[in-house]
């Protein structure tokens, strides 16, 4: 198990449903990243209806969807100004959206908070945003 997947396990905090969604999730998140990143992805467009739907449709999420349901569209804002930003010829922009890129931990950091409070989230979230910085960045910092 890497870094990640434990932080991820952490988080959820011993919740299988909890865990499931996350996972659910991150398929979901990086399906639409791929997009993005790719011109030739539209057969992953027609899967993502059913991705989302796996996402909003899951026990947990329907458990806690009123506290889930904001953080995801705060995500979606965060991640559509990255992917604007990455295109933009500004270096400041360009280094902003490489953090933001990686707001999905927003999720993970909120799944923390709803199985075991702001005390577990805390302790995760600096471990996993230097993941997230260490997994898609090279020694010299750029990214990968």
């Amino acid at each position: 198990m890497n870094t990640t997947e434990q932080l991820v396990r952490d988080a959820a905090n011993g919740d299988a449903a909890a865990l499931d969604w996350l996972v659910k999730f991150h398929v979901y998140a990086h399906a639409l990243d791929d997009l993005v990143d790719e011109d030739r992805a539209w057969p992953r467009v027609v899967a993502l209806p059913g991705l989302l739907r796996d996402v909003v449709q899951h026990p947990f999420y329907l458990r806690n969807g009123a506290a889930l349901s904001l953080v995801l569209e705060l995500v979606e804002v965060h991640y559509v100004t990255s992917a604007v930003w990455e295109r933009d010829a500004r270096v400041g922009r360009k280094r902003m959206a490489d953090v933001l890129r990686c707001c999905g931990n927003l999720v993970v950091s909120a799944v923390a908070i709803i199985t075991g409070g702001r005390e577990l989230a805390q302790r995760l979230t600096a471990p996993l945003w230097e993941e997230s910085w260490a997994v898609h960045h090279d020694a010299e910092g750029n990214a990968i």
